[in-house]
């Protein structure tokens, strides 16, 4: 038995979509999205101090434009925008902690989560205390989507044409012991 205390998980999600009927001219819609996802692991000995988080924010837009080319042909376009951003880190340590370890030097310019517990200190067979793994992953991937579909019907045969094109990039960051260990 080492601790008994409550370890925090939260969801939120919004939605909001747009239809507009233009008629001749076709059929619109804008969608956008929004998400945070936070979640807390219990991480050594120490309450608190070596716990994980993680941490993931989303966000995305979308539009489309359906239309009709005559009686036979109908097209359809959209765009889309996704930004996704993952943190895992451990708890932040404080200014004054960082004071009291006459520590010099670093922890400069550090937002909360690359300023997690100072470096792990492990005993053999009685656990460990500091950081949960010395590490701070961040991912973030923002995408673009651009797509479109085209559609003919001449008696018994249909043609389908698209095409959907993405461009993300991948930028992760990943610390390997960059607040020490020992």
């Amino acid at each position: 038995y080492r601790t008994n205390r409550s370890l925090p998980t939260g969801f939120d999600q919004q939605t909001y979509k747009l239809d507009q009927d233009l008629g001749r001219l076709g059929k619109v819609f804008f969608r956008w999205t929004g998400s945070s996802f936070s979640t807390t692991s219990l991480g050594t000995l120490t309450p608190t101090l070596g716990d994980n988080h993680f941490i993931e924010e989303e966000q995305s837009v979308g539009a489309g434009w359906t239309f009709s080319l005559g009686s036979h042909a109908v097209n359809s376009f959209r765009i889309g925008r996704l930004e996704a951003k993952a943190d895992q880190c451990g708890t932040a340590i404080s200014q004054s902690t960082v004071d009291a370890f006459k520590l010099t030097g670093v922890f400069q310019n550090l937002d909360d989560c690359a300023r997690s517990a100072p470096g792990g200190i492990s005993l053999a067979n009685f656990g460990g205390v500091g950081g949960p793994v010395n590490d701070t992953s961040r991912s973030y991937v923002p995408t673009w989507e651009f797509a479109d579909d085209f559609s003919y019907v001449h008696g018994n045969h249909t043609l389908y044409l698209g095409f959907d094109i993405r461009r993300w990039i991948q930028i992760r960051n990943l610390a390997a012991d960059f607040l020490g260990g020992t």
